[in-house]
């Protein structure tokens, strides 16, 4: 049994499941985004450190 075909026939009512699966991948995408998040706030916390550390 294949997954049903999400394509929206009507581009002013997508439809309930196409909406879900919508919500889901950006979900999914806004996700991925945290470690990276976090990545960068780890690296802008090692500049002030050694600015401060050098620089003051």
């Amino acid at each position: 049994m294949s997954a049903p075909d999400l394509t929206p026939t009507d581009p002013r009512n997508p439809g309930d499941a196409f909406l879900q699966q919508e919500i889901d991948e950006n979900r999914l995408s806004e996700r991925a985004l945290i470690p990276q998040a976090l990545i960068a706030f780890a690296f802008v916390a090692v500049l002030v450190i050694v600015r401060e550390i050098f620089f003051v």
